[in-house]
């Protein structure tokens, strides 16, 4: 059974550059699966549609056999989305950005910090820092973070271990191992 199929999707920047043409990918519930290729090729668009920050011109996405275009509610409660570039607020802390997006769920910090996904990705200690002074890999923990603060069982990952350190990239990836053998999927 398919996570998440497109049939025939489109994408055209400014309507004449087309970045997706025709485009048809299906990953397998339960997987890990990454595209690959070369700069400027549209993963990062692919990404992002699927995410639903960006439209596809055409073409159809299906997740767990609904279309997500018509369900869009389905990207923020069922799909995690981990930019290339990490979209926090220099002048809020860790916390200030989990506040947020744990507001939407039922899920606690408190308990994520014991030993949940907070605690896995070692969050704890930078807390109560302003994002703007965390280093790349801490910036990159907390967009994690709070990707999979209403834990989606669909998680995109655009570049995660990009200029991190080698420890910093290792929990990542031991986070990605842990999330995907507790029956989630993951395109990278």
């Amino acid at each position: 059974m398919w996570d998440i199929s497109t049939k025939e999707l489109c994408f055209a920047y400014g309507g004449k550059i087309n970045i997706l043409d025709n485009m048809n990918v299906s990953i397998q519930k339960h997987s890990f699966s990454a595209v690959m290729g070369p700069n400027g090729c549209g993963k990062s668009t692919l990404l992002h549609i699927l995410s639903g920050t960006d439209t596809p011109d055409s073409g159809t996405i299906l997740f767990d056999g609904k279309n997500l275009l018509k369900n869009p509610s389905l990207q923020s409660t069922k799909i995690g989305y981990v930019a290339q570039n990490n979209p926090l607020f220099p002048d809020m802390t860790a916390m200030d950005h989990l506040k947020l997006w744990y507001s939407a769920t039922e899920y606690s910090i408190k308990d994520d910090l014991k030993d949940g996904v907070l605690s896995i990705l070692k969050i704890e200690p930078f807390l109560h820092k302003k994002a703007k002074t965390l280093s790349g890999g801490m910036q990159k923990r907390l967009s994690i973070a709070c990707a999979l603060a209403s834990r989606p069982t669909l998680l995109l990952l655009d570049e995660p271990d990009a200029a991190l350190d080698l420890v910093c990239k290792e929990d990542i990836r031991e986070y990605i191992r842990l999330y995907c053998a507790q029956g989630n999927t993951v395109l990278l």
